[in-house]
């Protein structure tokens, strides 16, 4: 088994740990499921995207106008397949950072700057 750990998160992680003596991670409260690839009439068994489900209120999501429907296809550039890896791109923003929100509502695609809320461990 294996894993690997991106090393801007590693180090920035490392940086919190050194300084603060504990780290941060970003929250974007969203329910999220991944979004089903189509081709035509019928899902294609892959996903493209983070499809939101629900927004907590008051959640970094609902700040930024992020609705239920949206497709996430983008954090900072990273494409975003699924949930985990919309998870993933989340965590690795630190608790009250910014992050660039790609995604799809009504076939159209936009960006919205999110500041990111505090992942309560």
């Amino acid at each position: 088994m294996g894993f690997a750990i991106p090393i801007d998160y590693a180090k920035r992680i490392s940086s919190e740990l050194i300084e603060n003596g504990s780290a941060t991670h970003g929250l974007l409260g969203a329910t999220v499921q991944a979004a089903a690839a189509r081709t035509g009439q019928q899902s294609s068994g892959f996903s493209t995207g983070a499809k939101i489900v629900d927004i907590s209120s008051g959640s970094a999501a609902a700040e930024a106008g992020l609705k239920s429907g949206d497709v996430i296809t983008g954090v900072n550039d990273r494409p975003i397949q699924d949930s985990q890896t919309l998870t993933a791109a989340i965590r690795e923003v630190p608790a009250k950072g910014q992050a660039k929100i790609t995604y799809i509502r009504d076939g159209q695609t936009k960006d919205v700057e999110v500041t990111v809320g505090t992942l309560e461990d």
